[in-house]
């Protein structure tokens, strides 16, 4: 399961590297990855506070070097790649609005 998690997460970190309007913020090598929309924080934090209001997805959130970045774990035992698919192309369609 942890594998199969970080595999995922690895996967996540190559969609967000290849979204021009998310930046990685600090390394992932397991399941926690952090990142930022590159417009700001305030834009980062209505993206993740929209998303969490759809109950699709729940993200929490932390400071990190001074800007405030999203908080994306994977660590629910049952969580496959569809979720993790879902959650982030959530995140990229409230992103466009």
């Amino acid at each position: 399961m942890v594998r199969d998690h970080v595999a995922m997460m690895q996967e996540l970190v190559d969609w967000i590297r290849r979204d021009d309007r998310f930046e990685l913020m600090a390394p992932a090598p397991l399941t926690l990855a952090c990142f930022s929309h590159v417009d700001g924080d305030e834009r980062t934090q209505s993206i993740m506070e929209a998303a969490n209001a759809t109950g699709q997805a729940a993200f929490s959130h932390a400071t990190l070097n001074g800007r405030y970045v999203i908080r994306f774990s994977i660590g629910q035992w049952r969580t496959n790649r569809a979720h993790v698919k879902a959650a982030w192309e959530l995140l990229q369609s409230l992103s466009a609005s």
